[in-house]
């Protein structure tokens, strides 16, 4: 009996150590194939399907971020089963929110410094004698936006961090 359970307890360790290879792979490889990880998770035995599920739900919680969320819910979101409603729920829209907030105020505030930044730039272009409309103002590699962008990178990655730490820790 002792040896059945050594056995089990290796067996599960195995499969845990799998699904965290598993889901790594998934989470840096930028997946562009099926985001059903039900479809993985069911490929082990049923009584250990659970933990797995966990062991890949968990690993997502930890590392979505305000660029890879979009991705991440959606491989989530096929391992809703595994847990209470609610709680994935809370999780997914506050993920959400915060990531859509930080996606308007950067579109915003991009919006805004090219607002300001445009006329100026176009301005001593001309008067260096180029003009016309196939001259883009790269806002983007703008000193201010730079900053204007870390400062908001900052700031929601420390939201969606303090979120992450409360449900992990309440999942």
């Amino acid at each position: 009996m002792a040896e059945e359970e050594r056995n089990i307890k290796k067996n599960k360790q195995q499969s845990i150590s799998r699904a965290n290879i598993f889901i790594n792979r998934f989470i840096k490889d930028d997946h562009t194939g099926s985001y059903d990880l039900n479809r993985y998770v069911t490929q082990y035995d049923e009584a250990i399907q659970p933990i797995i599920a966990e062991t890949i739900c968990s690993k997502i919680m930890e590392k979505i971020t305000l660029q890879n969320h979009k991705r991440l819910l959606k491989g989530l979101d096929s391992l809703k089963m595994y847990f209470p409603i609610e709680k994935f729920q809370r999780f997914e829209k506050r993920v959400r929110d915060i990531c859509e907030e930080y996606e308007s105020e950067k579109e915003e505030s991009h919006n805004i410094l090219y607002g300001e930044m445009e006329k100026p730039i176009r301005d001593t272009l001309s008067r260096q004698g180029i003009s016309g409309d196939a001259i883009v103002v790269n806002i983007e590699a703008l000193t201010e936006w730079n900053t204007i962008s870390d400062e908001l990178d900052s700031r929601y990655n420390r939201l969606l961090k303090n979120l992450k730490d409360v449900i992990i820790n309440g999942f």
